[in-house]
């Protein structure tokens, strides 16, 4: 099903106020950002009257960067390949896209020692704000050379003393199995992360929740990593129960668990409803079109940075929630 919103009125840009200026938008951007240079008193009324004209809001984000004086936001995530880094990517690019700012890209490869060298890497390029997903829970950036000014953490690191966007997993992870069990379906398993990181323990821990306000006995659960061979290793011990549904930790999972399914041939959602966790574009490309619980990539992209320059303690950890996106896996009509 269709849904046609009412279109919203183009918002103003800074290109606007400096055409109803006469200004470029370099001077719009000083005026905005009170610096990095100086603005004649003349010249900063005209475009502080073009502003109130245009209705334009300056975009926090390029505020923040500016108040870093950062030409450069430095991104750091454990696998470039993977989709769900992808679409962070993406949009972290789409939040600095009216800044002047450009995103560095690094690949870590779930290591440690090279997210450290990354880190430094940028912190000797003059790079001072950096967006990171570790690859584990623990980030220990008291060992660097030359630590960067600002660092914000994606997701993971839920034991690092640093401020972090994340989103609430285990309610999330409850609402998805809540709605297989109102599918009817009563053996309910559970393919996770890697259990050292707190997402993956989280989500499980959704799962438990729900089954047990459902008043239901757990189905099998099998740990492996984040990928599509770990849930095509995973689903060969759950699969192997009686399963009329199964909640799966990942996109990138779920489709190991499809090809398992096929091969066993288990059909989904007839006799196996599934419902996954991510949001990418390719949840909508298998087949069947997974159910999955979408995070929002470009509210991330946007508290992260605004977290850049924030005033609050230096641990700060915004929560945010997923939404749902209902298709065939899980038993549900496409529409």
């Amino acid at each position: 099903m269709t849904v046609d919103l009412e279109r919203s009125p183009r918002t103003a840009t800074r290109a606007d106020v400096a055409r109803v200026a006469g200004t470029s938008q370099a001077v719009v951007s000083y005026v905005v950002n009170d610096g990095p240079r100086r603005v004649a008193p003349a010249t900063r009324d005209r475009v502080l009257a073009a502003i109130e004209e245009t209705g334009y809001r300056p975009n926090q984000v390029a505020r923040a960067l500016a108040r870093g004086r950062s030409s450069a936001v430095g991104l750091i995530v454990p696998d470039v390949a993977n989709p769900f880094y992808a679409a962070v990517a993406s949009s972290v690019e789409r939040a600095v896209a009216d800044t002047g700012a450009v995103v560095l890209l690094g690949h870590s490869a779930g290591s440690q020692e090279r997210e450290h060298a990354l880190l430094e890497a940028y912190a000797d390029q003059g790079v001072d704000t950096i967006l990171m997903a570790p690859s584990a829970d623990q980030v220990d950036l008291g060992r660097l050379r030359r630590r960067p000014p600002h660092v914000v953490l994606l997701d993971r690191g839920a034991d690092a003393p640093l401020p972090r966007v994340t989103v609430d997993h285990q309610e999330a992870a409850r609402f998805a199995v809540a709605h297989l069990v109102a599918h009817g379906r009563q053996r309910i398993g559970c393919v996770s992360g890697p259990e050292d990181l707190a997402v993956a323990r989280l989500r499980r821990r959704g799962w438990r929740d729900a089954l047990d306000q459902a008043g239901l006995r757990p189905g099998p659960h099998a740990c492996g990593p984040f990928s599509r061979t770990g849930g095509y290793d995973a689903a060969a011990l759950v699969l192997a129960q009686d399963l009329d549904a199964v909640f799966v930790s990942t996109e990138q999972q779920a489709v190991g668990v499809l090809r398992r399914a096929a091969e066993l041939g288990i059909r989904v959602p007839e006799d196996l409803a599934l419902f996954t966790f991510d949001g990418t574009a390719d949840a909508e490309f298998t087949l069947p079109a997974l159910s999955t619980m979408a995070q929002p990539f470009d509210e991330i992209a946007r508290t992260a940075l605004s977290l850049v320059m924030s005033d609050e303690s230096p641990d700060q950890v915004v929560q945010l929630a997923c939404s749902a996106q209902i298709r065939r896996s899980c038993g549900c009509p496409d529409g």
